[in-house]
């Protein structure tokens, strides 16, 4: 066959081939929509079949751009057939392709390639096209009203003004460009639609690596804008203008960036940002990661990460509204993480990290409202996890819940300035270095609820400065190192409710805040008191449950109006409630148990009702009332009982009344110092060892028969009954009147809960002797038991020397008179000597058999001391050796029942200078404050029969004097035989 049949019948299967793809293919106009749709890869396998063109080599058009009309029609028309007539042109599968091109445009005056009104498929690939001229439509590359292309595997740089200029086209994909040093990598104008941006590098451009908006008429909808590099450009790495809207921002590196990593501005709606890495973006302030501006409304914000940039994360300035920013990785910007300014609204910002951003993880700015915080970790911010400032929710919510908020170097949640009606819900706001939660600064009607705040170095919540009406209720507060919940400096009418407070400093603590209204709380544990309020007025304090704080329960300080109802306040260390100059004020039925003082004590405070309450089991008193008058206990039926000392004590109180208590089962009923018209009637006492010690009564219900019994009770009808018990001293007594007395000046070493100091401690045991201060200053001392202990002894022994003589007579035998005094006297050498038995700890005397000697020592301690010091891990006092006692579970729940584990302090010899008064030859009236006390002393019944005695007054004052010598047995004894003469 010759070889020119063999080219024809090569040819004509070239054009079969050529034929059946035609024929097997998708149709011209949806080709470049399908590819469009695939990934670069697959783009680049399926362009492979255009590779055979009609020629393989390059073509420089230096001076010769390629402009192509492909609607041009008629003689010379530079359309898409005069395009193919060239050699750097041809037509495959419906498809024109313009490859291996190159143009330098410095000799080029506008654009290289330009190509309008086209809506054939083609292709540009391979080509370079740099340095085009500078103008506003000038590109190296421009579609104008042209759709259906592919751009891919081309180099766009160094023009003086666009890379790739798209305007009013749609369907095309640009595709693995190389667009570095233009003006405008990639620009997209006038209603460039359904384009695909995608695996395109775009670096070190004069504005920005792509821009969608601008030109004549703005608006791009509908782009996609993926895997692609915008890194180093002058202004912004990817930018959205001109209402822009729809458009798909997702998977590419956004870095380097001398201002905004990725810009939205003026009415860019509906658009998503997501997967984007955008880091190390600004050189100045206002440079951002992302940055959406002048009401850019419902776009998406989500999983991108968006690191180190200049200024903050995020920031949404002037009315964006309705966007979510969601599970977002944002960390070590500038700024902030996430800053909303100026009327941003209804934006929901949602499962993102925000972390170690040189100011605040989030900050809302001027007035912006209805935004949801929600599900964040916030965390090693410089300032603030969360900071709302200047009208932030002023008319309306901004909801902060579900977030975890820790470790920022400020508070966790902050809000100033006029910062109302949020809701601060369920958050876990912990170990943070200011304060957790922190309003101040007329912050109003907000909810703090639900909230666990925690392990902050400052308050827990903390509401400062004029805030009204704010409602912190359900929260968990606890381990903060200052106050839990804390409200200061003109706070009112805020609620605290339901809230559980523990091991803070002090739980609640309210200073200067009125109409305050605390309720249901559980507060607990804390490191002072559980509720303390200062210069407070016209609060509620209800039905709170506060217990096993280190000191008061409640403490209420120079307030007044204040309203306490169906309070439990327990096992406090120190007193149950304590008011310090606090007036006008009710306690209703409160319940002060088993704390380790008193169970209420007034100080200072006037015109206090306690009502249906009950102080019992409490260390010291039950109701202590100190220069405080025109108070009133009564009905409270709950009893006053099992107090350590007594139910009831007032020291320098006039004018009080209690009336209709129960008082029972404590060592003193009623015990009244110094003080002076006090109306005790009609009250029931029961089982008190002591009925009313040192008292004085003014006022009779006019009735004086006894009620019979001899159970220890004193009827309705019997208004009161006074013991008096005269203590004769000794080196024990006289002692632990000097120690109280010190204690009150606060000079004492000697502690209430844990005793000496170490340094107190290491000089007893080498002096062998317990050490204080007296009210001078002096140096006293406590001796040890070993001195006692001889002394007694010998007592003892010649006791019982005594006993041993007397033996042999037989029973029907009776002592003589010597020998019945003798024995009598003894007796009280004895019972004399028993007193000296002082508790090292209580301070009292040891009664019976109830004594525990340290075998190391020989310091003497009551059962029950020892017992609790043993419990509490504490060693003996003088020597610091263990204390070797047994302790049974029925002793164990006794103690504790009891609550016996603090001192009780001794009462015996408390008014130790009546005593010294009347064995001096002084008279009554030459010392005034104690007239009416030494007249005390004397029972009614007994002042009865004074009265019986004809004596002049002065006689009478000298012969009560005298009475007061002696004891109770012997001056009924006295009076009797004198009335009988």
């Amino acid at each position: 066959m010759s070889s020119r049949k063999k080219l024809k019948i090569l040819i004509l299967m070239e054009l079969f081939i050529i034929l059946a793809i035609i024929f097997s293919s998708i149709n011209n106009e949806n080709y470049i929509n399908d590819i469009s749709d695939q990934n670069s890869e697959d783009k680049l396998q399926y362009d492979n079949q255009f590779t055979k063109i009609k020629n393989q080599g390059y073509w420089n058009l230096t001076g010769s751009p390629i402009f192509i009309n492909g609607s041009a029609t008629g003689m010379g028309a530079q359309n898409w057939t005069w395009a193919e007539s060239h050699d750097w042109c041809t037509k495959i599968n419906g498809a024109y392709i313009i490859e291996n091109v190159t143009i330098d445009g410095r000799d080029v005056d506008g654009r290289l390639i330009d190509i309008v009104d086209s809506n054939d498929p083609f292709i540009i690939r391979n080509c370079t096209l740099i340095d085009s001229d500078y103008g506003n439509y000038f590109a190296a590359l421009r579609l104008h009203n042209t759709n259906n292309s592919l751009i891919i595997n081309n180099n766009f740089s160094n023009s003086n003004y666009n890379g790739i200029l798209l305007e009013n086209s749609k369907n095309n994909t640009i595709s693995n460009n190389l667009l570095n040093d233009n003006q405008y990598g990639i620009h997209l104008a006038d209603y460039s639609n359904n384009n695909t941006i995608y695996n395109n590098t775009a670096n070190g451009n004069g504005w920005c690596g792509i821009l969608l908006g601008g030109g004549l008429q703005g608006q791009s909808f509908n782009n996609i804008i993926k895997n692609n590099t915008f890194n180093f450009n002058t202004v912004y790495g990817i930018s959205l203008t001109s209402g822009s809207i729809n458009n798909t921002i997702s998977n590419n590196t956004v870095s380097y960036n001398t201002g905004k990593g990725i810009m939205l501005g003026s009415q860019c709606n509906n658009n998503t940002i997501t997967d984007n890495y955008i880091c190390e973006n600004g050189d100045s302030n206002y440079d951002y990661g992302i940055h959406l501006y002048d009401t850019c409304n419902k776009n998406k914000i989500i999983n991108n990460t968006i690191v180190n940039n200049y200024d903050s994360g995020i920031y949404l300035e002037d009315q964006c509204n309705y966007n979510i920013i969601y599970d977002n990785i944002i960390s070590d910007n500038g700024i902030n993480g996430i800053e909303l300014d100026d009327r941003c609204n209804y934006n929901n910002i949602t499962d993102n990290t925000i972390s170690n951003n040189s100011q605040n993880g989030i900050y809302l700015y001027q007035m912006c409202e209805y935004n949801g915080i929600e599900n964040n970790t916030i965390n090693d911010n410089k300032n603030h996890g969360i900071y709302l400032h200047q009208s932030c929710g002023n008319t309306g919510y901004n909801v902060i819940s579900n977030n975890t908020i820790n470790d920022n170097s400020q508070d966790g949640i902050h809000l100033l300035n006029f910062c109302n009606n949020n809701n601060i819900t369920g958050n876990l706001v912990r170990d943070n270095g200011e304060n957790g939660i922190y309003l101040s600064t007329i912050c109003n009607n907000n909810n703090i609820t639900g909230n666990t705040v925690s392990f902050n170095n400052q308050q827990g919540i903390f509401i400062d400065n004029y805030c009204y009406n704010n409602y912190i209720t359900g929260n968990t507060v606890s381990l903060n190192n200052q106050h839990g919940i804390n409200l200061d400096n003109g706070c009112y009418d805020n609620y605290i409710t339901g809230n559980t407070v523990e091991n803070n400093l002090n739980g609640i603590n309210i200073v200067d805040c009125d109409d305050t209204n605390v309720s249901k709380n559980i507060v607990y544990s804390n490191n002072q008191h559980g509720i303390a309020l200062s210069g407070c007025n016209n609060c509620n304090l209800t039905g709170n449950n506060v217990y096993q704080n280190d000191e008061d329960g409640f403490i209420l300080e120079n307030s007044y109006d204040l309203y306490l109802y169906n309070n439990s306040v327990t096992l406090n260390l120190d007193h149950g409630i304590y008011l310090i100059n606090t007036n006008n004020s009710d306690i209703v039925e409160c319940k002060a148990n088993s704390n380790f003082k008193d169970g209420i004590r007034l100080f200072g405070s006037h015109n206090i009702t306690i009502i249906n309450s009950s102080a019992n089991s409490n260390a010291i008193y039950g109701i202590a009332l100190l220069e405080s008058h025109f108070n009133k206990m009564e009905n409270n039926t709950e009893t006053i009982s099992l107090n350590g000392v007594s139910g009831i004590y007032l020291e320098g109180s006039h004018n009080n009344t209690i009336t209709r208590n129960n008082i029972n089962n404590n060592p003193i009923g009623i015990q009244l110092v110094n003080s002076f018209n006090n109306t005790i009637s009609p009250n029931t006492f029961i089982g008190n060892g002591i009925n009313i010690l040192y008292g004085v009564i003014v006022i009779d219900d006019g009735s004086s028969s006894d009620g019979g019994g001899g159970d220890g009770s004193v009827k309705d009808e019997f208004p009161i009954i006074i013991i008096i018990i005269i203590v004769i001293g000794s080196v024990g007594s006289v002692a632990s009147l000097a120690v109280r007395s010190s204690m009150k000046k606060g000079k004492v070493s000697y502690s209430g809960k844990k005793g000496l100091s170490k340094e107190q401690k290491a000089k007893a045991k080498k002096k062998g002797m317990l050490n204080f201060e007296n009210e001078t200053g002096e140096l006293e001392t406590i001796k040890s038991a070993k001195e006692i202990q001889k002394k007694t002894k010998s007592i003892t022994d010649e006791f019982q020397k005594k006993m041993d003589q007397l033996e042999p007579k037989s029973k029907s035998q009776e002592l003589t008179e010597a020998e019945k005094a003798e024995l009598a006297k003894t007796e009280a050498e004895m019972e004399v000597d028993k007193q000296k038995f002082i508790c090292v700890v209580h301070r009292g005397p040891i009664h019976g058999s109830n004594i525990y000697l340290c075998k190391h020592c020989e310091t003497f301690y009551c059962e029950r001391c020892a017992k609790v010091l043993k419990m509490k891990g504490e060693k003996c006092w003088n020597c610091e050796n263990e204390i070797d006692i047994e302790i049974t579970e029925r002793d164990r729940n006794t103690l504790l029942e009891k609550k016996a584990v603090d001192l009780i302090e001794d009462i015996i010899n408390e008014k130790q200078f009546v005593r010294d008064f009347v064995e001096s030859n002084k008279d009554i009236e030459e010392i005034p404050q104690i007239k009416d006390y030494l007249f005390s002393l004397i029972t009614l019944e007994e002042l009865v029969k004074i009265d019986l005695i004809e004596l002049s007054p002065e006689d009478k004052k000298r012969f009560i004097k005298e009475l007061i010598l002696l004891d109770y047995n012997e001056r009924e004894n006295y009076l009797d035989e004198i009335l009988k003469e």
